[in-house]
């Protein structure tokens, strides 16, 4: 004798169509501008970040069954390490410093995962005319130079000079000139969420 089988119901949805109907309500129905350098262009760039590299201070962290018998208050902790002058790390920081034109230049993660996430900060940089580039590895540049891995770098006003006019330079031969859609819908877009504040 065989075992009853349940019948499909006609009116599920299947794992592909989930899937389908999700990601057309995650990405953009309009086209964003994604300025990323190219090779020779991201090694030039990291060179001159190279140059203000920070020095890690060096610091082993001690077995838990050691720090286990050191009461909380009295166990090691790592050393701060310094941050350089002028540059601003992650994206929060980025954009409060847009919003204050306290930012002159912004460099993005290209392989940031979804996108999405940093358009705020390409809008936000296409309506206040701020340079921005999108270049590869950055998290693991910063890690690096700065003891931080971020997806956004940013470059207060006045400040690290020779890295800014290299961002103006790459930025000029990348900004589209004849699209003026992506400069208008992302003026639009930021004009609406300014005026809802």
């Amino acid at each position: 004798m065989e075992a009853s089988k349940l019948q499909k119901k006609k009116n599920t949805i299947s794992k592909g169509k989930l899937k389908k109907t999700i990601k057309n309500v995650i990405c953009r129905p309009d086209q964003v501008f994604w300025p990323e350098i190219m090779e020779d262009n991201r090694l030039r760039l990291e060179n001159i970040l190279n140059k203000y590299k920070v020095k890690m201070p060096e610091f082993k962290k001690p077995h838990w069954k050691e720090l286990m018998l050191i009461p909380k208050e009295n166990r090691p902790k790592p050393p701060k390490i310094k941050k350089v002058d002028g540059l601003l790390f992650g994206i929060t920081e980025c954009s409060h410093a847009i919003d204050k034109y306290q930012c002159s230049a912004i460099i993005l993660e290209s392989a940031v995962n979804p996108r999405i996430i940093v358009e705020p900060i390409l809008e936000k940089c296409t309506l206040r005319e701020i340079p921005v580039l999108c270049m590869r590895d950055l998290r693991k540049l910063t890690l690096l130079n700065f003891g931080v891995k971020t997806s956004c770098l940013g470059l207060r006003n006045e400040c690290l000079l020779d890295v800014y006019n290299e961002i103006i330079t790459m930025y000029t031969r990348l900004k589209p000139t004849d699209n003026k859609e992506i400069d208008t819908y992302a003026k639009m877009h930021i004009k609406r969420i300014v005026s809802k504040k």
